[in-house]
């Protein structure tokens, strides 16, 4: 629904600036992310390990200072969410969001879901923080049916990675991948979701709305 990569990679280098460390390739941030959670290693040059692992515990907390302002300021909506947002809701299907965000950082991610005006459609908001087991272990998405009063069954997950696709197929509802984020074609196909697309926009093109079938949508 949005476009954020970006501003991890912004927020990211400009801690490791305050505190010294050198910054890291844009290739490295999304290989370590490909595999369901960054991996802040990547990030020790490993010539003073005690050394930089402090300055590492300082960027840290720098990130968690400045990144929601700058997700407020950078984060854009992927062209169409909106319309596809209103399809759905005005068709009769229950919206929710299941997210690895951290709680802390929703607020600068929902922003301009807000500033449009749908962010209420979301009839619940499951965060990494609100499970013991996060993407792909299938309980966010168990979670969020459980708040439904839904089964798997009678969802549909859609998501940018091969974390969603595996959580979603693990606990047991329809998957939908898309081209708009970490991964690309082949490696949400290696998951077999039940489906792949350009964009979550394209949902449009594939969805049948009677009011008894029910969808969960993923950032």
């Amino acid at each position: 629904l949005i476009e954020s990569i970006h501003v991890s990679f912004i927020v990211l280098n400009t801690a490791l600036e305050r505190v010294g460390l050198p910054p890291v390739e844009w290739e490295e941030v999304l290989n370590t992310a490909k595999q369901g959670h960054f991996d802040w290693n990547i990030l020790l040059p490993g010539k003073d390990e005690a050394r930089e692992r402090e300055l590492l515990l300082q960027a840290r907390k720098i990130i968690a200072e400045i990144q929601p302002e700058i997700l407020r300021r950078e984060v854009r909506l992927i062209q169409g969410a909106v319309e596809i947002l209103s399809i759905l809701r005005e068709g009769g299907l229950r919206i929710a969001l299941v997210t690895a965000t951290r709680r802390m950082y929703l607020e600068g991610k929902l922003h301009c879901l807000k500033e449009a005006g749908v962010a209420h459609w979301f009839e619940v908001i499951l965060t990494t923080d609100d499970v013991s087991k996060r993407k792909p272990s299938p309980e966010p998405l168990i979670e969020c049916g459980q708040k439904m009063g839904l089964s798997p069954e009678k969802m549909v997950y859609v998501g940018d990675t091969w974390v969603d696709i595996r959580a979603g197929k693990t606990a047991g509802t329809k998957t939908i991948g898309v081209l708009t984020g970490l991964d690309d074609y082949d490696a949400l196909l290696a998951e077999e979701p039940d489906a792949i697309l350009e964009s979550v926009r394209d949902l449009k093109e594939m969805i049948w709305l009677p009011t008894s079938i029910h969808s969960a949508a993923s950032s």
